[in-house]
C-alpha cells in the first residue's frame, strides 16, 4: 500500500498519512478506514495531516473521490493539512468546500510540514 498511516503523538491527538509513489483511491480508502477505526478509541479531537510530497499523479475521477472524501467526516476528526498537494487537488477542495461549507473550514493546503505543525500548533492555541 502507498498510502501510510500512524500517529504521530502518544495522546492520539494527531494522525500522519504518508502518501509516496503510486497509489489508488482504494489505498487511500482503506487508510481512512483504519484512521476512522483508531479515531473511534479515543474521546478527543484529532488532527491530521496528510503528506501529498512524495505521491504520484492522482488517479481517475477525482470529483467523484473528492465528494467522497470531503463528506467522510469522523466526529473526532479536526482539522485535516494537505502537505504538497498537486495544485489541481486543491482546487477540487476549493469547490467542495463551497458546496459542503461543513467541512471547508477543517481543510488547510500548506508547502511543508513545518507549516502544517505550525497552522495545527497556532489552532490549538486559538482554542485554548
Amino acid at each position: 500500500m502507498s498510502v501510510h498511516l500512524r500517529w504521530v503523538d502518544t495522546q492520539h491527538t494527531l494522525l500522519l498519512y504518508e502518501v509516496q509513489g503510486t497509489w489508488t483511491w482504494s489505498d487511500l480508502y482503506a487508510t481512512l478506514l483504519q484512521a476512522h477505526r483508531w479515531m473511534d478509541e479515543v474521546d478527543h479531537v484529532v488532527h491530521s495531516i496528510v503528506d501529498f510530497r512524495e505521491a504520484g499523479r492522482m488517479g481517475e475521477n477525482p470529483l467523484r473521490h473528492g465528494r467522497r472524501l470531503a463528506t467522510a467526516v469522523h466526529p473526532h476528526s479536526g482539522m485535516t493539512v494537505f502537505v504538497g498537494a498537486p495544485t489541481f487537488m486543491q482546487a477540487l477542495f476549493r469547490v467542495l468546500g463551497r458546496l459542503y461549507p461543513q467541512v471547508n473550514y477543517r481543510i488547510q493546503f500548506v508547502a511543508s510540514m513545518d507549516l502544517a505543525y505550525d497552522l495545527l500548533k497556532a489552532t490549538a492555541q486559538a482554542v485554548a
